[in-house]
């Protein structure tokens, strides 16, 4: 018996690891579509329960025990409301019709599509996390006991049936627990070094490597669109004036401004370098473009920046547009031309707006 547990437990070991490494890759290097996440789960929780049932360890009347509730758990986790369902409905259905057909299959089943459907129930209103886990894992341990007791009406056998149980089920879940938060923990600094690696550490903003992949998809999507480099006129003055830890908060403002500006107007914005920044703009032919840059060009130079030390400052910006497919269809001449445009602009004086068809 101890061996057949351990072999069950061996086997829910290691498909729960081995899912929720690949579940922490794929979140890791965006490899499927998030909406698909619950079903894959649920369907994935169910090969695993199924297999535990198949080399579970065989009680008296009918009782098998197996680890398949706390894979059914663990789908909760990484998969919500949705992912118990499936798995917990038809690992019961399994349980009923697979095995010979009884009262304790019976039981046994139905009290597992229950245990799914209340489960599912408090997921709905509030999400399984690492924090709450443990008070799902207390409800399934006392519905198992409940359970037990009435499929094994001799006291002693039941009370030995309780034990064997909740020893497996909460010894498992914990070790199961203890390395899926190791594996979490070092996937999480890996997305906080990926996320260092592509933000400007002075603005927030994404800098620009992580534009470049932004600009890229904007160009497999085949729709118009605009690229604004935003340049602060005068920029080296403010550092030669103020310093250069004032001419970071002069950044900072305007990153704040233009982060506000482009979620307003469905657009992405990055830092580019030294004063500048783009704004890639949406479904936005030239006319669209040049609107957008009037629009924050005049917000801009209406709206003095306070510095640190309470002097207030104004900051005007000029802008060079470039759009897709006007001005080129590959990120090398789409951003030449808005250099270009940035350049002419910034000769002809302050708060200018220039686009690349304007140019001769």
């Amino acid at each position: 018996m101890i061996i057949g547990i351990l072999i069950n437990f061996s086997i829910l070991f290691t498909c729960i690891i081995l899912t929720y490494y690949i579940f922490e890759l794929t979140q890791v290097h965006r490899l499927y579509h998030k909406e698909y996440q619950p079903y894959v789960i649920g369907v994935i929780a169910t090969a695993i329960s199924i297999i535990l049932m198949k080399t579970s360890v065989p009680f008296d009347n009918g009782i098998i025990g197996d680890s398949r509730n706390i894979c059914i758990l663990f789908s909760g986790l990484l998969g919500g409301p949705i992912a118990i369902l499936i798995s917990s409905t038809l690992v019961g259905l399994f349980r009923i019709f697979a095995f010979d057909l009884s009262m304790t299959s019976f039981i046994s089943g139905i009290n597992l599509i229950a245990i799914g459907l209340v489960m599912a129930f408090f997921t709905a209103k509030k999400p399984m996390t690492q924090r709450n886990i443990h008070f799902y894992l207390l409800f399934i341990a006392i519905e198992i006991m409940i359970v037990l007791f009435i499929l094994q009406p001799n006291t002693i056998p039941a009370i030995r049936l309780t034990i064997i149980f909740l020893f497996t089920i909460i010894s498992g879940f914990y070790i199961t627990f203890a390395v899926m938060k190791l594996f979490h923990a070092q996937f999480e600094r890996i997305r906080t070094i990926e996320k260092l690696a592509e933000t400007d550490y002075v603005t927030n903003l994404p800098n620009g490597r992580k534009f470049q992949e932004i600009f890229q998809l904007a160009l497999i999507e085949q729709q118009p669109f605009s690229i604004l480099i935003i340049d602060i006129d005068q920029f080296k003055r403010f550092n030669r004036i103020y310093g250069h830890s004032f001419g970071d908060e002069i950044l900072l403002n305007l990153a704040n401004h233009l982060k506000i500006f482009a979620a307003a107007n469905n657009g992405y914005a990055a830092r580019a370098s030294g004063e500048e920044f783009y704004l890639l703009c949406y479904d936005a032919p030239p006319a669209i473009g040049l609107h957008y840059a009037t629009i924050f060009t005049h917000e801009i130079s209406d709206m003095p920046f306070t510095l640190s030390n309470n002097t207030i400052v104004d900051v005007t910006i000029s802008i060079g547009i470039s759009s897709f497919p006007d001005n080129g269809k590959s990120i090398p001449e789409l951003t030449q031309a808005a250099n270009r445009a940035t350049e002419f602009a910034s000769r002809n004086g302050i708060a200018q707006i220039s686009h690349a068809n304007q140019i001769k």
